[in-house]
Parts: structure tokens; sequence; C-alpha cells
């Protein structure tokens, strides 16, 4: 669920910044809005690089992250909302050779996470 939209006459309305000119920011944002823009990203920059056995270091807000992890665990909307996404506790993907299927998943503060959704 977005939160209300952002009154464009507020001074924190980006669509104010020069740097956003030409863009057309959202007034508001959810997860199934952010993972409509990530995904393309994903298909196109991320997982090819994977499949190739790259390794990536991907640095984004929790929204993105969450994202993320939804579509490299195929997690679903249900489960997505009880995915918190820890700040500053890196999640280390490991990933079948050649695939973006991964083999492992995990905090390298397994303290300061909530345990991940399992998959077979």
């Amino acid at each position: 669920t977005p939160p209300p939209p952002l009154d464009p006459a507020s001074s924190y309305d980006p669509a104010k910044d020069r740097r956003y000119q030409g863009v057309d920011v959202p007034t508001t944002e959810s997860l199934k809005t952010t993972l409509a823009r990530v995904a393309p990203l994903f298909q196109s920059e991320i997982a090819p690089r994977l499949k190739r056995g790259e390794s990536l270091l991907i640095a984004a807000h929790g929204n993105s992250l969450r994202a993320l992890v939804k579509l490299l665990m195929n997690v679903s909307d249900e489960e997505i909302v009880d995915v918190e996404i820890p700040t500053g506790n890196p999640l280390l993907f490991e990933f079948e050779k050649g695939s973006i299927k991964p083999i492992s998943a995990r905090y390298l503060d397994a303290a300061r996470a909530t345990p991940l959704p399992q998959r077979a």
C-alpha cells in the first residue's frame, strides 16, 4: 500500500530540484511500484552478469533490495511484506553456476537480521 502522495507544494517535492528536471518523479512509492522500476534493470543488467559468474555489490534502499530479494528468491506478494532488510548488514547470495538460482543467501551478521524465506 503506497503512502499518500506528496503535496506538490511541499518543500520536500524532489520535482522542484533542478537535478530531476525532465524526470517524471513519482509523488508516492510502494513495493509494487519499486518492483516495477527494479525488474527491468534486474533483467537487463544484473541477471546477465550473475549468469556469467560475476561478483556484484548492490547498495540500495530497503524497498529496492526487497524487490531484488523477491525476484531472486521467488518470494510471494504475501511473504515479501514480512521481509525486513536491515540497514548496513550485507546479504550474500551464492548462485548455481550459469544461473540466477540462489544456492544460499545469508546476512553477514545473522544476529541483526530476521530469517529470509526458505526456498527448496
